[in-house]
């Protein structure tokens, strides 16, 4: 798992939202040459998320959320957090890299609203600590690991195409 490290001061977060591949936040400005560090979970046939981080501070970079198994239509009831703060995290990783990959398999859940989307890691456990990055939450557990993040303020052509590229009809 990703466990948070620390939070650095806010940097431009660019989100992306794609028929063909679902989510693609992008941390930072330009592009970014040093090494990176792809922690990825999911089953690895039919749903699949990637989030890398800088290899040597933990920074994070990107999420891709690459595909979705099953989306929930529903408004993802959001807990309040005890502490919040604004930033960009700082991840270590709980596991085994190889060759930049850290596969951890895990079922995510995704709960879609039309003003947001949920990425869930945990099911039934509460934030303790939210860090929001531009339109990007990210809440943590008491220990500090990652178990939930949510794009919010969807426009309305977002909210479709989201439902049109992870196939959902209603």
């Amino acid at each position: 798992m990703l466990f948070l490290k620390r939070v650095e001061s806010e940097k431009k977060c660019d989100i992306e939202i794609d028929y063909y591949v679902p989510i693609t936040i992008t941390v930072g400005a330009g592009s970014y040459f040093g090494e990176k560090i792809y922690w990825r979970t999911g089953n690895f046939k039919n749903s699949l998320i990637e989030i890398s981080i800088e290899k040597e501070k933990g920074t994070l970079k990107d999420i891709t959320l690459v595909a979705v198994n099953e989306v929930y239509l529903i408004d993802f009831p959001e807990n309040e957090c005890e502490k919040k703060q604004i930033g960009v995290p700082l991840f270590m990783l709980d596991g085994n890299t190889r060759n930049g990959f850290c596969d951890q398999i895990i079922d995510f859940f995704v709960y879609l609203s039309p003003k947001d989307i949920t990425i869930k890691f945990q099911k039934e456990i509460r934030p303790v600590k939210c860090v929001q990055l531009g339109r990007v939450r990210f809440s943590f557990d008491k220990e500090e690991k990652l178990i939930c993040i949510t794009v919010f303020d969807l426009s309305d052509y977002e909210y479709c195409e989201l439902k049109a590229g992870m196939k959902i009809e209603i």
